[in-house]
């Protein structure tokens, strides 16, 4: 609806001028018995003209109460998403650092003495379907208590 208002906008205001122009004493164009008409043309264009911007703020005002109204709800839905987020980062945090293996590990070094040699070695799982197996790497985890 505000971009309908424009082109009346448009189309009022240069009328307006020529009207204003046109009720001028001193031209000669119009008669003195038809300024009376066209000074009523130039007063109902210039009422036209002002309901015209009366309704584009009219439309603003309401365009801006509806975008406060969304961005009002948006901060309401974020508020509950930190929540959630603040939430969930602890326990996050507990499963990582818990999940991770705690045991101590012993490699068994490789046919050239280094004990890194299974950091070379690519994991894979091989299974049937029911049962599955990490194989390639070539260390052993025993468990030892966290202290």
């Amino acid at each position: 609806m505000k971009r309908d208002a424009v082109p009346l906008r448009t189309a009022i205001s240069p009328q307006i001028e020529v009207f204003s122009r046109l009720t001028a004493s001193g031209l000669g164009i119009v008669t003195e018995d038809q300024i009376v008409y066209f000074r009523d043309v130039h007063d109902h264009l210039l009422r036209a003209f002002e309901t015209v911007e009366t309704y584009r703020e009219l439309m603003s005002g309401a365009s801006d109460a509806y975008l406060s109204n969304v961005l009002n709800r948006m901060n309401e839905v974020m508020q509950r998403l930190t929540v959630v987020a603040a939430l969930f980062l602890p326990i996050s945090f507990l499963t990582g650092l818990l999940g991770m293996v705690s045991g101590k590990r012993e490699c068994h070094r490789g046919t050239n003495g280094d004990p890194d040699q299974h950091k070379l070695v690519q994991p894979e799982l091989v299974g049937d379907g029911e049962n599955v197996q990490l194989q390639g790497l070539k260390c052993e985890i025993r468990d030892v208590a966290i202290r």
